[in-house]
């Protein structure tokens, strides 16, 4: 008798045949919401195989008194602990730049999860949408 492997939880990716995953599926957008503020749209999943890109393009916003970083993740499907280690890079960077600060918006337990999990839910300025970050 055949034993047959669970599906995997985010089953829409594929191996690449050389024992680890192609790169996660992961669009990222930016657009400023006012004077001194950015927000960082985040749309598929960020793990291991795609946390340069990521970090990548939060740290592209990062600059001198630089505005503030509102990163969404509200449609991320799936975030590993190496996108944990990312906000912290990217909030420290923001930090010793003198920005405005950072802000992470979440609703979905895809997120908030890791977050809550690893104990960063409390150090992060996180919010469950973009409207309260841009009102307060």
């Amino acid at each position: 008798m055949r034993r047959m492997s669970p599906p995997s939880p985010r089953g829409n990716r594929q191996d690449s045949g050389q024992g680890h995953d192609a790169a996660a599926p992961l669009a990222v957008t930016t657009r400023s919401v006012e004077p001194t503020a950015v927000v960082i749209t985040v749309h598929g999943e960020i793990d291991m195989s795609n946390r340069t890109v990521f970090q990548d393009r939060l740290m592209a916003q990062i600059r001198q008194d630089g505005p503030h970083v509102i990163v969404d993740l509200t449609a991320v499907d799936h975030l590993g602990a190496a996108a944990l280690t990312v906000l912290l890079t990217v909030q420290d960077r923001v930090r010793a730049s003198g920005g405005r600060g950072m802000s992470i918006i979440a609703c979905t337990p895809a997120v908030l999860l890791p977050l809550t999990a690893a104990g960063l839910i409390d150090f992060f300025d996180v919010h469950p949408e973009l409207a309260r970050v841009c009102a307060g």
